[in-house]
């Protein structure tokens, strides 16, 4: 395989589109990680795990109390800060409880003498009280502040006090380790949690050593037990509510210690410190620190939102995109709820829940960009496409108008000033002097109008109303919108709802054209199975036509080969794989069709069919037929009487013609020329009114052409030895005719009767008015016509079995002229006939009165 040529590369990678899925994700993953460095996500994300903390949870117990340094006790021993040896007797007491740890959450920086050595003595009678330290940082490096070197003496450890505020001042977690990377410090409760768990809590504490831990502040609102400082030093407090327990001392007073804002209490309610150790040390002992996942976890999160969104949106209809959407993002919220109530593991959901809020209108964006292309596209092809009216001349209204009048014809026309054109179709009346107006407004001409006028007598006046009421007059070319005004999107409709339009006319143009063809049409698809079939094609196969019916087999069932192939079938085959074209005739009965067999190409992808039109030759089968008969009546019936008189000619020159046979020759020479002139003479006559397309037809007494008629066939009747019975005739019957073919028609009925009528016998010639038409009757007392032979008695060149039998002469086209008379006058024609019993021949002519 030959290598593509550097360009033909360039111009594929050019034409190479991403799939919509594939762009739509990328965009989604762009959009992400911008939203993932903006601060207002991070902001979302605390917004979230505020909410999270307040619901409720499960009460848990316990294991530290708080004794608090409040306004009741400053109100009991006095302003703040208090003589050292209040400490001591705290500790003291607390000592006789049995309490567990105690954390000073107070900070002891200035010496205060013999108070220092008292209070240090009780430190070390109680032997478990830990102390805080502050830890100043300047760039780098970390400077603590520790307590008097009395009381760091007699402290069982130290724990630092530092809480670390979030961007938006809240604290929500805490370095279990703060300081010189070497020799960190531990947080205070964290210290006290280890004295207490040293095994269970080693291995959980180390997880969080270089990471914040967040703080669980959960459940109901300041759980924590707290016992007034005051209270405890008095005694009143049981010693049973402080055994075991671990300890926080610290100050909840206002403006005495520090207050922080947590995401439990808020700005209106800030928590003291000492509540917020007590808060962490109860995590730690219960293991219930949240962890904050990486900002890669969170990213790993939206990915997977994001191929879901992208796996998704294709496969659901538009309506559904707004509520998948939402699906997603209570999904990625279910996640981090998930995560935190379970595992207490903190995963941010600001910038997935954000990116498929986005989601929506990005795939709706890209879905409309791709619509508005594929309609640019589409609007393109179709301005290109042949429509209805790129098969009308592009008149000018003007041209229009002229074009209407060579139509119509009227007796006067002409273009006027008129009224503004309005969406009507004209109006008409007649003027002052009785003649018939119609108006008719013409678009873009400035008011103009065309005028026309007709006689009021004139006959097809009604026709031409209606013609003008349906009339399409030619609108002004639909203007698209334009303009800064017009939205862009008004205007594509505008012209997809043209196009759809032009293409709508276009294919009812087509399918009214195909169903009103008074040829047949069969379209099949490419395996020969019917698809399609008009109107005519159904009347002519007598609705039987199934879709998915192979057409080969259903024509071959009709008719079949001469020599028992399966010709349709055949032929049908070569259409569709080879292409080729055939033309058939196809005779059955009185009706015969031409077949023309094409291929189609049924679409753009080049699938083939093949169509098959039936055109209806009955009409041109019958002419041929009757040239056919022509030309062998012209050779035997005319050629035959000349034959035999040439003949009886050439044996008179070779005899010697005595005077004794002078007389036969003549009289048999005189028989066959009047017997050729007679055929000639029937033929001419024929001929003569198949020809003629307009008879001069003027009214025709009944009486005047049955007398004409009986002196014509009298002489006949006389030598026949028939008598010829006529019924009354009422003179005042009158038919809209032609005299001369009427008489002929009767006379031929009258004469066959004569001639077939046996001696003495009667032929009765009557008249009647059935309704509105007049009824001749011609009756006799023949031989009769057989059953059979009565349906072709009035076709060309046809004779009876008696009429050959008994050597009548008689050409066959005698009633073929009277039928063809007849039926141009507007009548019937018909025969009554029983053999051995005589018949009656009749015809009906509609009756004319005059005014």
């Amino acid at each position: 395989m030959m290598p593509l040529p550097l360009k033909q590369l360039f111009q594929r990678a050019r034409t190479l589109k991403l799939d919509e899925r594939l762009r739509f994700t990328l965009l989604l993953c762009l959009i992400a990680l911008v939203l993932n460095q903006m601060p207002a996500i991070q902001r979302l994300d605390y917004l979230t795990y505020d909410m999270l903390l307040r619901l409720p949870a499960p009460e848990r117990a316990s294991q530290s109390v708080i004794i608090a340094i409040d306004e009741h006790s400053l109100e009991a021993l006095g302003r703040w800060p208090w003589p050292r040896e209040y400490h001591a007797q705290l500790l003291g007491h607390l000592e006789e409880a049995a309490s567990g740890p105690v954390a000073l959450d107070i900070l002891f920086s200035e010496s205060a003498g013999l108070s220092d050595t008292l209070m240090a003595e009780a430190m070390k009678r109680h032997g478990r009280v830990w102390m805080p330290l502050h830890l100043q940082q300047s760039g780098s490096e970390f400077r603590p502040i520790l307590p008097t070197p009395t009381l760091l003496a007699a402290a069982k450890g130290l724990g630092h006090v530092h809480l670390p505020l979030d961007e938006d001042g809240i604290v929500r977690q805490i370095r279990l380790y703060e300081g010189d990377p070497g020799s960190p410090w531990p947080a205070l409760p964290m210290a006290l949690a280890l004295e207490n768990h040293p095994t269970a809590l080693s291995t959980y504490v180390a997880h969080f050593k270089d990471r914040l831990a967040g703080i669980p502040f959960r459940g109901q609102a300041r759980h924590i037990p707290r016992f007034s400082y005051v209270d405890v030093l008095n005694g009143t407090v049981p010693a049973e509510l402080l055994a075991g327990k671990t300890i926080f001392v610290g100050a909840t007073a206002a403006g005495l210690g520090d207050f922080l804002t947590t995401p439990f209490s808020g700005k209106s309610s800030p928590m003291a410190g000492v509540e917020v150790h007590a808060t962490v040390y109860d995590g730690l002992v219960h293991q219930q620190l949240t962890e904050t996942l990486p900002t890669s976890n969170t990213l790993v999160l939206t990915l997977c939102a994001i191929l879901m969104a992208a796996i998704l949106f294709p496969r659901v209809p538009p309506q559904f995109n707004w509520p998948l959407s939402l699906l997603l993002m209570l999904g990625v919220f279910g996640v981090s709820c998930l995560l935190l109530f379970t595992r207490s593991t903190w995963l941010p959901p600001g910038t997935s829940l954000l990116t498929m809020i986005l989601a929506y209108p990005v795939w709706s964006w890209r879905r409309f960009n791709s619509l508005n292309r594929f309609l640019n596209e589409e609007i393109y092809r179709l301005s290109n496409e042949p429509g209805l009216k790129t098969l009308i001349p592009n008149d000018t209204v003007k041209q229009w108008g002229q074009q209407l009048v060579l139509m119509l014809k009227p007796d006067a026309w002409a273009f006027k000033p008129g009224v503004p054109y309005a969406e009507s179709r004209g109006h008409a009346h007649f003027d002052e002097l009785g003649r018939f107006q119609f108006v008719c407004p013409l678009p873009g001409m400035g008011q103009m109008q065309l005028e026309m006028e007709f006689e009021a007598t004139r006959p097809d006046l009604d026709r031409i109303c209606q013609y003008l009421n349906r009339l399409e007059l030619p609108l002004a070319k639909e203007g698209l919108p334009r303009g800064k005004r017009v939205q862009l999107v008004e205007r594509r409709i505008r012209q997809v709802h043209y196009a759809i339009r032009s293409l709508q006319d276009m294919r009812r143009f087509v399918s009214e054209t195909l169903e009103r063809m008074p040829d047949g049409i069969l379209i099949t698809d490419e395996l020969g199975r019917l698809f399609y079939a008009n109107e005519s094609a159904k009347r002519w196969l007598d609705n039987t036509l199934d879709q998915g019916t192979p057409l080969g087999l259903l024509l071959d069932e009709r008719q079949q080969h001469p020599d028992g192939d399966a010709q349709w079938s055949h032929l049908i085959r070569g259409a569709a794989i080879h292409g080729s074209s055939a033309t058939r005739t196809w005779i059955q009965g009185e009706h015969a069709w031409r077949i023309l067999i094409a291929p189609l190409q049924l679409s753009h992808k080049g699938n083939s069919g093949v169509i098959v039109s039936l055109s209806d030759i009955s009409a041109e089968h019958a002419a041929q037929q009757e040239r056919l008969e022509t030309i062998n009546f012209i050779s035997h019936d005319l050629r035959s009487p000349l034959s035999s008189q040439l003949a009886i000619l050439e044996r008179a020159r070779r005899e010697a013609v005595t005077p004794d046979n002078i007389k036969a020759v003549i009289a048999t020479l005189h028989t066959l020329t009047r017997r050729s002139l007679l055929l000639a003479d029937e033929f001419l006559q024929l001929a003569r009114v198949e020809a003629q397309t307009e008879l001069n037809l003027y009214p025709c007494a009944i009486a005047d052409i049955i007398d004409n008629t009986l002196d014509t066939v009298s002489a006949q009747a006389a030598t026949m030895q028939v008598s010829l019975e006529l019924n009354e005739v009422d003179t005042d019957l009158y038919v809209l005719g032609n005299a001369d073919l009427l008489d002929r028609a009767l006379g031929n009925l009258v004469g066959n009767a004569i001639k077939f009528s046996p001696a003495q016998s009667q032929v009765t010639l009557t008249t009647r008015r059935v309704g509105t038409w007049i009824r001749l009757e011609v009756e006799d007392h023949g031989p009769g016509i057989a059953a059979q032979e009565i349906p072709r008695l009035f076709t060309s060149f046809q004779r009876t079995q008696s009429s050959e039998q008994t050597r009548k002469p008689g050409s066959g086209l005698g009633l073929k002229f009277v039928k063809t008379v007849v039926e141009r006058h507007g009548g019937t024609v018909g025969v009554e006939s029983r053999e051995g019993h005589g018949s009656r021949f009749w015809f009906e002519l509609p009756e004319h009165r005059e005014n």
